[in-house]
């Protein structure tokens, strides 16, 4: 990590089972026509996905006027907006606020290491929560394009090595970023780290400050 790195590191010494898909890549058919809807199923909760339509960098067009689905996804997101501040408030999250569900760059949106931390330990006492950020892949057959098999990786390349989660990310404000979390020694320790030096720092520093926390807190013990 440069100088301008922040972490933060989190342990207890809990007996909850170990935790456990943040997925990044999406692969989409095209399609012919102006919306497409694909439902997916999370342990009975049914989901439905707009995979048309979605603008791009290179896009010159005009955007079209807004589908029914897209007007009831704003509304819908910011009724989670909302949610999502009003949790962190009540979790002590004293230098977060919450403006965007896609994680990119927006100036009020922000966040600090020690607070995501906390936030991911809360996270982590859900068990879908925690078994569906321990996925490394995970594949699903289109509802509407025949044979067709969308398939997800997990960007956490900590999951190889036995951690149970949690979230990568990376923006142009805030770097190379990572929410880890694993067992040590009887611990559940959870690590963030934000602005990294590179992409692959995260996983050599994440496992340095797990070993760095455990020998602290055993040694105040």
């Amino acid at each position: 990590m440069t100088n301008k790195s922040f972490a933060s590191c989190i342990l207890s010494n809990t007996d909850e089972p170990d935790p456990s898909p943040n997925f990044h890549t999406f692969e989409a058919p095209k399609a012919d026509q102006d919306e497409v809807l694909e439902q997916f199923s999370i342990d009975g909760d049914q989901i439905e996905i707009n995979l048309s339509n979605v603008p791009t960098q290179t896009d010159n067009v005009e955007p079209k006027q807004k589908t029914r689905l897209e007007l009831k996804v704003e509304e819908c997101l910011k009724e989670f907006y909302k949610l999502m501040n009003e949790t962190a408030e009540e979790q002590g999250l004293k230098m977060s606020h919450f403006n965007v569900a896609h994680g990119m760059h927006n100036d009020n949106n922000y966040s600090t290491a020690f607070d995501i931390a906390k936030l991911s330990c809360y996270a982590m006492t859900k068990p879908l929560f925690r078994r569906v950020v321990n996925e490394q892949v995970r594949e699903c057959a289109s509802t509407q394009v025949k044979d067709h098999v969308y398939k997800w990786e997990n960007t956490n390349q900590l999951l190889k090595e036995g951690y149970s989660g949690i979230k990568t990310g990376i923006t142009p404000s805030a770097g190379p970023c990572l929410s880890a979390c694993t067992k040590k020694d009887g611990y559940n320790v959870v690590v963030v780290v934000l602005s990294c030096c590179s992409m692959e720092s995260r996983w050599y520093e994440v496992p340095k400050l797990v070993n760095w926390g455990v020998k602290k807190i055993i040694k105040i013990n």
